[in-house]
């Protein structure tokens, strides 16, 4: 049998894909949507992200690994400390800019009109070039809320150390919609931040969902785009209610890592699958 990693986000393993290698051929969650690859038997994903009726969504056959469906290291570096205060709250989306679509632009125009004390990073992993085009496309959302654009700071591909400070530095963070973190959400609560997501109808979109869930953060999870933006908004507004979202998340932030029966579970699947069809 053949395991892909990563389809979706390497080309020659996507062309590799499209080919039969072994007779049973698996992709899995690194990268959340379906191979639609004839050649790709069977697509393994996490039981706590998938929604019921979610075997329509994949051309492969699907099958549920427990809870986040990976073993996660327990991360080398401590929690880095907060370098300053601020009189409002530092809002951070740490999401790649493809994930930040037009439509969500009035969303965080929205929740920084309510909160007038806070400030919003964008971390897009993008060019200069790109970063560019998003800052003037946000601009039009921006003045319709009554948004100084001056309260937004947009930041292309950063080093290493870079994100995980301002990872550290944020009062919260602001999920993308339909397509959702998923190692920036670990490496957030890893940090003991507080992350907001509204979950899609796909894994693609509810993988920070799983982890809060996970960890019994069920007020980090919104209902809609609307309730979305009131929490944002509340939790802004309220230090007190951030600190002690971290104090929990710091106390039960274990729960993400090291989840061996995983492991046992992924190998008791290779053990007996069989070629699809069979």
């Amino acid at each position: 049998m053949l395991v892909f990693l990563d389809l979706g986000l390497d080309v020659v393993n996507q062309c590799l894909a499209a080919l039969r290698h072994a007779p049973v051929q698996i992709s899995t969650w690194a990268h959340p949507v379906t191979s639609g690859a004839a050649a790709i038997d069977y697509f393994v994903s996490a039981a706590g992200a998938e929604p019921s009726g979610a075997e329509a969504h994949y051309s492969e056959i699907l099958h549920r690994l427990p809870r986040l469906g990976g073993c996660f290291a327990v991360p080398d570096e401590a929690p880095l400390a907060r370098r300053a205060t601020t009189s409002g709250a530092r809002l951070v989306c740490a999401q790649n800019l493809y994930k930040l679509h037009p439509q969500h632009d009035a969303v965080f125009a929205r929740i920084l009109a309510g909160a007038p004390a806070a400030t919003l990073d964008f971390l897009t992993a993008a060019t200069d070039e790109q970063v560019a085009g998003f800052a003037a496309r946000l601009q039009p959302a921006l003045a319709a809320a009554g948004v100084d654009p001056a309260r937004v700071r947009l930041h292309a591909t950063l080093p290493v150390a870079d994100y995980r400070q301002f990872v550290a530095d944020a009062d919260l963070l602001l999920d993308s919609f339909g397509f959702s973190g998923g190692i920036t959400t670990l490496d957030a609560l890893w940090q003991e931040r507080a992350w907001l997501t509204l979950p899609g109808e796909c894994m693609r979109g509810r993988q920070s969902m799983a982890m809060l869930a996970q960890l019994g953060l069920g007020e980090l999870i919104a209902e809609s785009v609307d309730d979305y933006v009131a929490r944002a908004i509340a939790l802004a507004e309220s230090p007190e209610r951030r600190r002690t979202l971290e104090r929990r998340i710091a106390e039960s932030k274990h729960r993400l890592f090291d989840d061996r029966e995983v492991c046992t579970a992924f190998a008791d699947f290779l053990r007996a699958v069989q070629p699809r069809g069979s």
